[in-house]
């Protein structure tokens, strides 16, 4: 057995280790994505909207625009995330036209800190001049973006997301795919998940109550 350190010594490590606690903890704090108190307030918000750190990542996609777009946002911001194509019959309808009802709920300032994003996994078809005359017929803030099959099948991959080509007569085809919205933060964490049936006023009330929590 190694002799016991004299007392004095004893005393230096532990305020040396102490310290040392102190100093990590107030890196932590500095490192998350928001302040400590902003994360108390989205947690409850998180548990309501079933949000899930096994939802997400880090994504790059093409924009409607031609330019790259990745998870990354500005602070305060939030990302609804649909995965669709332009030539869905119902489904992805449905889920825009309720993200536009959505949006028109909100005030200007906190639409504008809402960046509702359309992810075609129809790249053969889904050009960027496709997606953007598309989309805009639903909002002027609707964003559109897609990429190349094999990130597109990461990126679902990452998000628990779903979709399949189906071959239909004559040469045609469709896409069967999930019809969830997930809602991330500037960092690409998930927040929430609404299912098809989330009313436009749900989805209002849950995108109001989580920018009034990021806010400063």
């Amino acid at each position: 057995m190694s002799p016991r350190a004299p007392r004095s010594r004893r005393l230096v490590l532990g305020a040396a280790a102490v310290a040392a606690l102190v100093i990590l903890a107030g890196l932590a704090v500095l490192l998350l994505p928001g302040r400590a108190e902003v994360s108390e307030r989205l947690a409850p918000l998180v548990e309501r909207y079933n949000g899930t750190p096994a939802i997400g990542g880090d994504w790059t996609l093409t924009d409607m625009d031609g330019r790259d777009i990745t998870q990354a946002a500005p602070k305060g911001t939030v990302t609804a995330i649909f995965f669709g194509f332009t030539h869905c019959p119902d489904a992805c309808p449905t889920a825009l036209l309720k993200m536009a009802q959505a949006l028109d709920r909100l005030p200007e300032a906190q639409q504008a800190r809402v960046r509702p994003l359309f992810v075609s996994v129809d790249p053969e078809r889904d050009d960027p001049a496709t997606l953007k005359a598309y989309v805009t017929l639903f909002h002027p803030r609707l964003l559109a973006a897609t990429a190349k099959p094999e990130v597109l099948a990461a990126m679902a991959k990452a998000f628990r997301a779903y979709y399949r080509k189906v071959e239909l007569d004559g040469g045609d085809y469709t896409i069967d795919h999930t019809t969830y919205l997930y809602l991330m933060d500037g960092a690409g964490h998930n927040l929430a998940v609404f299912g098809p049936d989330t009313s436009a006023e749900t989805l209002a009330k849950a995108l109001g109550e989580f920018l009034a929590a990021m806010a400063d």
